[in-house]
């Protein structure tokens, strides 16, 4: 029996494939596609998680060296070693993107100059990354005005 929106000789409800012959054909074609590109969406989603995770490193080492310039400019009292401890222990309190910091503060009659450098957390083994950053600002200082 022909439907009238049936084509002539074909049989309604058997499953064909994309070149017309029957889907069995085809079994199989879509696990190994996935079995090729799955590695590679992952690498890359990896990838760009450890992309955010630079820069978000990036902003911590920046913070904890303003902080650390705060902290050494001050008028009354504020040393380079008490500037270090700051952004120590802001790098430290910060989530862990920035891994193993370290500070110098360099403070000069004028001016307060705070580096922080530390690893970026690593998400793929062989990947070590670096981040340093550096903050200045002028000392306080009482002047006479002119």
């Amino acid at each position: 029996m022909t439907l009238p929106w049936s084509l002539p000789g074909r049989r309604i409800g058997i499953p064909t494939g994309r070149s017309g012959a029957p889907a069995g054909r085809d079994r199989g074609a879509t696990p190994v596609e996935l079995a090729i590109l799955l590695p590679m969406v992952l690498f890359l989603l990896i990838m760009s998680i450890q992309a955010a995770a630079y820069f978000l490193a990036r902003t911590v080492a920046f913070t904890a060296a303003e902080e650390a310039v705060e902290r050494a400019r001050t008028y009354q009292g504020g040393t380079a070693a008490q500037g270090e401890q700051v952004a120590l222990d802001y790098a430290r309190t910060a989530p862990g993107w920035l891994t193993g910091p370290q500070a110098h503060v360099d403070k000069t009659g004028t001016e307060v100059t705070a580096r922080v450098e530390g690893h970026v957390l690593r998400l793929l083994p062989g990947i070590d990354i670096r981040v340093a950053q550096t903050a200045h600002g002028p000392v306080e200082r009482i002047t006479t005005g002119g």
